[in-house]
């Protein structure tokens, strides 16, 4: 037959208790809820920061590289480059001869002077300190692996004891002294 209760048990009495544990649930999914939306519009907003930073970065990159002069440690020209049929030289041979005159130094060879012969539009004559030779160079190729090659051509010279009048190393891999 139904439930009996005892005395001073009512049916509202029951009905209110649970009414009570079912708005402290729903208080709590409210709760949480606001917490998880908070939570969201955070992770919302530093992605858009971070996105922003990104693009930003990206688009500075993009300027330095554009403009032809990446800013790099130590490109500061300091030797004379001489133009033998007159004329002005370029932003990227400025940039080569100075990574090629610091190249040199961290090998411990001094740069003289750069020579850009005449009709020769790709070449650069580098005249080392204290050598005899010069050595033709290519503005197409790396600086640091140049000056490597010459540099192990100067250790080839000396203990060989020839005496050329310059070492072409415009071809990677090969060299060619007269």
């Amino acid at each position: 037959m139904g439930k009996r209760y005892k005395l001073g048990q009512t049916i509202v009495g029951a009905r209110g208790r649970d009414r009570e544990v079912e708005l402290l649930r729903i208080e709590g999914r409210k709760k949480l809820k606001r917490r998880n939306l908070m939570i969201g519009c955070a992770v919302a907003v530093l992605g858009a920061a971070l996105a922003i930073w990104v693009i930003v970065g990206i688009s500075g990159m993009v300027e330095e590289t554009s403009s032809g002069v990446v800013d790099e440690p130590g490109w500061v020209l300091t030797v004379e480059i001489v133009v033998e049929g007159g004329g002005q030289v370029s932003e990227r041979i400025r940039e080569l001869v100075a990574k090629l005159e610091r190249d040199f130094a961290d090998l411990g060879f001094g740069v003289e002077r750069a020579v850009l012969p005449i009709g020769m539009s790709r070449e650069v004559d580098v005249y080392v300190v204290d050598r005899a030779e010069y050595y033709k160079m290519s503005v197409d190729r790396g600086s640091a692996v140049q000056a490597e090659d010459a540099e192990r051509m100067m250790r080839y010279l000396d203990e060989n004891g020839l005496k050329p009048g310059y070492v072409d190393l415009r071809v990677e891999g090969k060299a060619y002294y007269k």
